[in-house]
């Protein structure tokens, strides 16, 4: 883990230090001397002794000595917290709000992956892209939070969570996502680029932009991180930037910088700056500014500003230390394995960990071993005077060959500001549109059939759908058989039967009940060569629409309409959408709805139809083809007896 701490008379010792940006020198000398600043009437310390790089347990509080200002302290509580075990109950946050609240619980591990695009090459895309998907999946423990973000997300943003779709989009595998080796600019980069431009990739300019938007992500996120919890968080940093010798170099003095950038280049036969354009609208060679745009040059660089200087750096440092934060480095195609530049200086300062190895996966492993636990010290200050003085804290343990990490420094919230922030938000009145998109939650990868119940005037329609992965597999690729039983509270009132043909993957079953009003739910199993599927759904409650019957086809006007249980839809498909009317309904339409309630125009047909003295119906036809990828509503609205009724029939489409 970094370089080992002092041993003090045979003592691992670890220390806390003054919160305050000072020079590298002055630093060296205040950590001899930790201060510590507390606004609690409990000093609470997490502590992660290590030998050989592993968290030590079986340690009781006899094994540890906390002084304050030279006079030793009572420990008054003592805990060993695991986290991420895999046998802990799973944490499953049903919100932004509840996520924050479970990612300040001490015991729940808490990781924000922050993926340098601009510095993560082509190769290092392809390289990471799988080993980062498949530990986000399979690596993390139950009771593991995370988030991620890049340079083109706003901290203030940032969710924790344990899904992993955020991440999937980002490591697109239909687009490069790693930028440090593509041409590809941000609409506010074009001029910059066409002062200084590069050669094959962004200029100098546009790269020292990019690496103070880089360091201002980092600040933002550990004062955020320092916000939510007094505990250790975990910010891991991927990406080429930190290893590389370009960067800052420790004990360079006060205020250095070993990055530089020459004065901008001009060309007397460009034409003027309005002529600038993406490098997919460019003529032939590299546009640059004419030398009447020399001062608008000189303007850009000065507002991109100076160099990242040794001082910033210290400055992060300072800052994590204060918020109790663990940086971490993994280059993902690293040009070297030797691991050096500011990232190790920055990973010991704050005991994360600069990783340099080709095996991403090993990486990653390392980085979640190296919080497998921590020991809770607490103690009440003998002095009583909380929060009217700076302290000086050493945590010590007798136990041999032992490496203390312990937060440096400490500054915690007046308990009004901190009260405040664990204070859950205002109510938000969630609209219809959001409150019928629930039913997208059952959409899963792991899912192997869906089944929708639907109670009509003497029988239940059940709609049965296998997923394409499933009906594409043996044994169901030849079809199945399939028994619905429909039950009420305690006895079975009614089943049939039918056969989900070979190549096909729906199945709709009318099953016969002498009272409807008694359905409460179906059972169905699907048989085929000895294999089984088994699900259970409760039946839909009624509605002043008639329940809808959905369907699915594909995209040539020929291609015939199947049932549909499974609301998610390819872009090449179309669907319909039939609701059961009253012929007194007057003023019927349909639309369909974004996730922010907005109307989107669409390729739409609305009719009504009745068949042979028929029941009426509403009939939505939609095709795809011209709609992003989303999560969409088709409202369907109507009045009778003078009350304006509404259906919402929530969609997604890939």
């Amino acid at each position: 883990m970094g370089v080992p701490r002092p041993v003090i008379c045979s003592l691992a010792t670890a220390l806390l230090v003054v919160p305050a940006l000072v020079h590298t020198q002055q630093q060296d000398q205040q950590q001899q001397r930790p201060i510590f600043r507390t606004a609690t009437d409990v000093v609470r310390i997490d502590v992660y002794p290590r030998r050989n790089g592993k968290i030590v347990e079986g340690l009781n509080r006899e094994d540890f000595k906390v002084t304050e200002d030279g006079a030793a302290q009572t420990i008054d509580t003592f805990e060993f917290i695991a986290t991420g075990g895999f046998e802990a109950e799973p944490l499953d946050p049903s919100s932004p709000y509840e996520a924050k609240k479970m990612a300040a619980d001490p015991k729940n591990r808490v990781f924000v992956f922050y993926l340098d695009l601009y510095m993560i090459d082509m190769e290092g895309s392809a390289r990471a892209r799988e080993p980062l998907l498949n530990y986000f999946r399979f690596g993390l423990g139950p009771r593991d939070l995370i988030a991620i973000t890049t340079p083109r997300q706003l901290p203030e943003y940032l969710e924790f969570t344990r899904t992993t779709e955020a991440l999937g989009s980002i490591l697109s595998a239909g687009r490069v996502w790693g930028l440090m080796d593509s041409p590809e600019l941000d609409k506010d980069e074009y001029e910059l680029e066409a002062c200084q431009p590069g050669n094959g990739r962004p200029g100098p300019l546009v790269q020292r932009k990019r690496t103070r938007k880089v360091m201002s992500d980092l600040r933002e996120l550990v004062i955020r991180l320092g916000l939510l919890r007094e505990e250790r968080k975990n910010l891991i940093v991927i990406g080429e930037r930190w290893q590389s010798s370009g960067m800052p170099r420790r004990g360079a003095g006060p205020g250095s910088s070993v990055s530089t950038i020459a004065a901008p280049r001009i060309n007397a036969q460009a034409g003027p700056l309005a002529q600038i354009r993406p490098p997919n609208q460019r003529g032939p060679g590299s546009f640059v500014p004419p030398p009447s745009a020399g001062d608008r040059c000189n303007q850009l660089a000065m507002a991109v500003g100076s160099p990242i200087t040794e001082r910033q750096i210290e400055e992060l440092v300072t800052l994590a230390r204060r918020a109790n934060v663990a940086i971490y480095f993994i280059p993902p195609a690293p040009r070297t394995l030797f691991n050096g530049g500011i990232a190790r200086g920055i990973a010991e300062d704050t005991d994360g960990m600069s990783i340099v190895s080709n095996d991403i996966g090993l990486n990653l492993t390392r980085l979640m071993e190296h919080q497998t636990g921590y020991y809770m010290i607490g103690y009440r200050p003998s002095s009583g005077e909380f929060g009217k003085k700076e302290r000086e804290i050493r945590v010590r343990t007798a136990a041999k060959g032992v490496d203390l990490d312990i937060r440096r420094l400490y500054d915690p919230l007046p308990p009004d500001v901190a009260e405040r922030i664990a204070s859950p938000p205002p109510p938000v009145e969630r609209t219809d549109v959001q409150k019928s998109m629930d039913a997208l939650a059952r959409l899963k990868d792991d899912e192997e059939a869906y089944v929708i119940a639907e109670r009509r005037t003497a029988h239940v329609d059940v709609t049965i759908e296998l997923p394409p992965k499933v009906a594409t597999a043996d044994p169901w690729r030849k079809g199945a058989n399939v028994t619905v039983t429909v039950k009420s509270d305690d006895a079975e009132v009614g089943t049939a039967t039918g056969v989900v043909a070979a190549g096909e993957r729906s199945l709709r079953v009318a099953v016969p009940v002498a009272d409807p009003a008694l359905a409460r739910r179906v059972n169905v199993e699907l048989v085929r060569d000895g294999a089984m599927i088994r699900d259970a759904v409760a039946i839909n409650p009624p509605s002043a629409f008639g329940a809808p019957l959905v369907f699915r086809a594909g995209a040539l006007p020929r291609a015939p309409f199947v049932p549909a249980a499974m609301m998610s839809f390819d872009r090449t498909e179309r669907i319909r959408v039939e609701w059961p009317i009253s012929e007194a309904m007057t003023g019927d339409t349909v639309r369909l709805l974004n996730a922010a309630s907005q109307e989107r125009v669409a390729d739409l047909v609305v009719s009504r139809i009745s068949e042979a003295d028929g029941p009426w119906r509403l009939r939505a036809d939609l095709r795809l083809l011209a709609l992003a990828a989303g999560d969409y509503s088709l409202e369907a609205t109507g009045e009778l007896d003078g009350l304006r009724i509404k259906q919402l029939v929530a969609i997604r489409i890939r």
